[in-house]
């Protein structure tokens, strides 16, 4: 029986390209145990893709909500370097949103 592509386990860069985060708040959310992981047996986390491309996945919703995500996780922790972190990702988050946003009303538009 062979394993599917979301089987695969993927490195903390690739789920927080995938997530839109930086991959450090990755890391955090897992040892936090907010993200299930792997560890390598050199304390390195990978992730299944199956549940990073969940929390990405926007749903039903036109929109990929990852700022909603972001700001739960960045209310929740309470280590304030992690925190900063957190609200800069979600900033960034938040503008590829609105231009996300304003790109889907240009092509409505014509």
């Amino acid at each position: 029986m062979g394993s599917t592509d979301t089987d695969r386990l993927i490195r903390p860069d690739e789920a927080g390209r995938r997530l839109g985060v930086d991959p450090r708040t990755v890391s955090h959310w897992a040892r936090q145990g907010k993200l299930t992981s792997i560890k390598t047996p050199g304390g390195h986390h990978r992730f299944r893709v199956s549940e990073i491309d969940a929390l990405s996945t926007p749903g039903e919703h036109q929109y990929n909500w990852n700022p909603v995500i972001i700001a739960v996780l960045a209310t929740q922790t309470p280590d304030p370097e992690m925190k900063a972190q957190a609200y800069r990702d979600l900033h960034n988050a938040q503008r590829r949103l609105i231009a996300e946003i304003r790109g889907n009303k240009e092509r409505t538009a014509h």
